[in-house]
């Protein structure tokens, strides 16, 4: 963790990542459905300052977009769980830049089965420019 990756034009970092077992907000994607838990991905995007035409309320569009998109988590088994949520930190925590308008931190929640561990998070890469890969892993450490 805590490496940069370049995907395309966009990097990414993850940050740190949990198993939420008290949500810190009420939202309905941060409560686990029956046989699952929630782990929560914490990342932060580079280069969408760079990105033309993607200011405000599209920075956070397009960076949610993006997250849920090409990320999924695999677990020590090698089984998948492709459908993440991505949201803006602050909203995540229910303060701070709830817009993620300004901020560069996301988190990705994602519902996995209960019994799963050993966690890595797969993100696809668009567009891989030369010496990037097309598919980059970072273990979890969940």
């Amino acid at each position: 963790m805590k490496e940069r990756i370049s995907l395309g034009v966009v990097s990414l970092t993850v940050t740190r990542a949990q198993v939420v077992k008290i949500p810190p907000t009420p939202l309905g994607s941060l409560s686990a459905v029956a046989g699952h838990k929630v782990i929560a991905v914490f990342v932060r995007l580079g280069g969408l300052d760079d990105l033309d035409g993607v200011k405000g309320l599209g920075r956070r569009l397009f960076a949610e977009k993006f997250l849920e998109g090409r990320t999924t988590v695999s677990d020590a088994a090698g089984e998948r769980t492709k459908d993440g949520h991505a949201m803006p930190k602050g909203l995540y925590y229910g303060s701070g830049d709830m817009g993620g308008t300004r901020s560069p931190d996301y988190v990705v929640v994602f519902q996995v089965p209960k019994e799963s561990r050993g966690f890595t998070l797969l993100v696809e890469n668009p567009e891989p420019q030369e010496g990037q890969p097309q598919l980059a892993s970072v273990a979890l450490g969940l």
